[in-house]
């Protein structure tokens, strides 16, 4: 029974749902365990509501420990999804990989699943109304500095990613 892809991803997922386990799953369906794996995997990266999910058990304020405290599996799925490592195969590297572009997202208080150049936009000029030196009574220049630094490469990693085939 050859059925095409995004209908056996569809059905995997459901068997998924069922309980099934992997090695049934490839036998009703005829294909190859590594298929199963590998089709589940793209249905994980490409649907935003499980990529959603795996970063909100992600700590905005200790990106690196709770990455960490995520599966491996979870890991693979966030690295691929924003092209930050996926070739790598150690879980470290990959979550070293993964923390400065989420910091940058975190950094404005974005979801780096669904964003665009105005919601940067706004969030940039929201967090210079509380970090500029003439709105606050404070020396805030550095912050303020570095929040435009951080804002800049926030547009080159966006743009890089629209240029790439993810």
């Amino acid at each position: 029974m050859k059925i095409p892809k995004k209908d056996r991803i569809k059905e995997i997922v459901r068997l998924f749902g069922y309980g099934y386990k992997v090695k049934d799953i490839a036998k009703l369906l005829e294909v190859s365990k590594s298929t199963i794996y590998r089709d589940y995997q793209d249905f994980r990266v490409n649907n935003d509501s499980v990529i959603s999910d795996i970063l909100y058990r992600v700590d905005k304020k200790d990106i690196k420990k709770s990455l960490e405290s995520l599966g491996y599996s979870d890991i693979c799925v966030l690295s691929k999804r924003f092209s930050c490592g996926y070739w790598i195969q150690n879980k470290n590297a990959k979550i070293n990989k993964l923390i400065p572009f989420l910091s940058q997202f975190f950094y404005f208080d974005l979801s780096p699943v669904n964003f665009n150049r105005d919601d940067i936009k706004k969030a940039y000029f929201r967090k210079a109304k509380k970090l500029h030196p003439d709105m606050t009574k404070i020396n805030t220049n550095k912050e303020f500095s570095d929040m435009k630094v951080m804002y800049e490469t926030l547009l080159k990693t966006i743009n890089l990613m629209n240029s790439e085939v993810i």
